[in-house]
């Protein structure tokens, strides 16, 4: 690569040298940054989907706790041997004349509907033999109580009825709007997911507990998204926060995983081991995907970081790169000068032709003093210069041998140390 560079560039080996030194620094650092970019990206993606999937296992289990919990609660009030006692007068309340025990039916009845955390909106009991509900507020017939008070088209006043020859013991029905219509004003009651829970051995009544799905939902799912289902074994929503859910979706879940991932959207799933039904939560792709953009931008600006150090990097070789060679060809000048110095071949001579081929030979004094060799050996540069203009001669012996500087010592410093020491023994 150093070749390349040379030959492309037009600078000698130590400008590429120089340049490679920095470049490697600069790319070993930028190598390390884009690993972690890359590793902290992946753990990043990794722990939202975690997130996403202790989300739904809350919820998972939120929902399971309190269906079952909301069960044996309503099951529990026939442990009371009074209110039992109530309860089975009040099958026939016309025959028995048991309309006196409704309040009493009330008070045990309002342990549960004030209770917060059940989220229980009514606590409703239905009897098929005088077609009337005792609910929180009192009695009243069941057609006025499911076409004036708790209306909705899911569920008619027929559908209650039907209810009764139904076999099954408790089940939860699709949640949906209803409204109370009284003297022509509508309110609204809420998403409300009806639970029937029989209380077996009798056929003629059994419970109906309207729950505020809403509510449950906004304490038990918490995620970055707010679209949550509840499917039953069917594949049927019975709570969702959208209806543009693929009723045949459920079908196509591994249960081996946690989550699917489409096109648009990742499904986190699980199914609950009492109910059998699945919770879905579904997090859009761009929701994920936004939260890794700024990751992306600062990618982005460590990229653009690296281009500027390159070019930096170019420039402050290319700079430095004219007075090293100087200094580092001035060297080697003198070291060539000492080594070839011979007895019949003056070593002034050899110095002048060295100069004269030197790389710098062409360069102007002011640029050569610019470069910080003179500046490093102005001293020494003296007296060589006064040395070779006044060479000493013995006094007596005008043939004897001058002292050259070249021959006192090797190198420009060792020649005027040798030098110095040579004159200081003939004058002394």
């Amino acid at each position: 690569m150093s070749l390349m560079l040379t030959k492309k560039l037009g600078y000698t080996t130590l400008f590429t040298k120089l340049l490679l030194g920095f470049l490697a620094v600069i790319l070993l650092l930028a190598a390390f940054n884009l690993v972690s970019f890359f590793y902290l990206k992946r753990q990043i993606h990794q722990e939202i989907v975690k997130y996403n999937e202790l989300s739904i296992n809350h919820a998972v289990e939120g929902y399971e706790d309190h269906f079952r919990l909301t069960r044996e609660m309503v099951l529990g009030l026939n442990q009371n041997g009074l209110w039992a006692t109530h309860i089975n007068l009040l099958r026939h309340a016309r025959v028995n004349k048991a309309y006196g025990y409704v309040n009493d039916v009330i008070a045990e009845m309002k342990q549960l509907y004030t209770n917060p955390f059940l989220y229980i909106d009514n606590l409703i009991i239905d009897f098929r033999s005088d077609a009337y509900v005792i609910e929180k507020d009192g009695t009243s017939s069941a057609k006025a109580m499911f076409s004036t008070y708790y209306i909705s088209p899911s569920y008619p006043p027929e559908f209650w009825d039907r209810q009764f020859d139904e076999s099954y013991a408790y089940r939860v029905f699709p949640a949906a709007a209803f409204t109370e219509n009284t003297a022509g004003h509508t309110v609204s009651k809420g998403i409300l997911m009806p639970m029937i829970i029989k209380m077996m051995p009798y056929r003629d009544m059994y419970f109906i507990v309207m729950i505020d799905a809403q509510k449950l939902t906004q304490d038990l799912h918490v995620s970055i998204s707010d679209q949550f289902y509840i499917l039953n074994a069917d594949g049927e929503p019975l709570y969702q926060t959208s209806a543009d859910i693929n009723s045949g979706l459920v079908t196509s879940f591994d249960p081996s995983r946690s989550y699917m991932q489409t096109k648009d959207y990742y499904y986190f799933y699980k199914k609950g081991a009492g109910t059998g039904f699945t919770y879905v939560s579904r997090v859009p792709v761009q929701s994920i995907s936004g939260q890794l953009l700024n990751l992306n931008l600062i990618l982005l600006s460590l990229l653009a970081i690296v281009g500027v150090l390159i070019v930096l990097t170019f420039l402050f070789s290319r700079r430095m790169h004219q007075p090293i060679r100087l200094i580092v060809d001035e060297l080697k000048g003198y070291e060539t000068d000492a080594g070839s110095g011979t007895d019949n071949e003056p070593v002034t001579r050899n110095r002048a032709d060295h100069a004269k081929n030197a790389p710098h030979a062409h360069l102007p004094p002011k640029h050569f003093a610019r470069s910080g060799t003179q500046k490093l050996h102005a001293p020494a540069l003296r007296l060589h210069q006064q040395a070779k203009e006044h060479p000493y001669e013995p006094e007596g012996d005008p043939g004897a041998d001058r002292y050259e500087p070249a021959l006192c010592g090797g190198g420009l410093p060792g020649a005027v140390q040798g030098c110095l020491r040579a004159l200081s023994a003939e004058n002394g």
